[in-house]
């Protein structure tokens, strides 16, 4: 997650997403495979142990870094909308066969996906 963060920080997104693609395609070095809930709890756990701020990217980006090394397959969506004031607000989630896996809010249905946007 620390790579995630530093990569969306310190470069621009485009060379930041070939990195993810990169990381996505390749296969995981271990050869226990993980349940995509212990993937999900890991990812959760290693947010709490990062210096600053891990936002629902950082997490939705390598959640599906790892999910896709050990074979299980996500789709990764960023979505915005008008919140609170008029501001904009953005969020990243993942699917799993139609479910929110990762990033469920309330009020996720108010977000409108950016369409076109793989990785």
């Amino acid at each position: 997650m620390l790579h995630v963060r530093k990569r969306l920080l310190k470069q621009p997104f485009g060379e930041a997403r070939v990195w993810f693609k990169e990381r996505i395609a390749a296969p995981a070095h271990s050869k226990v495979r993980p349940s995509p809930h212990r993937i999900l709890w890991a990812v959760s756990r290693a947010a709490w142990f990062l210096p600053g701020e891990c936002t629902c990217l950082h997490r939705a980006v390598t959640a599906k870094i790892l999910l896709a090394q050990h074979g299980w397959a996500a789709e990764l969506h960023i979505g915005g909308r008008h919140g609170a004031k008029g501001r904009f607000e953005a969020h990243a989630w993942l699917e799993c066969e139609g479910r929110v896996i990762l990033g469920a809010l309330p009020a996720l249905d108010s977000y409108k996906r950016f369409e076109g946007f793989t990785l």
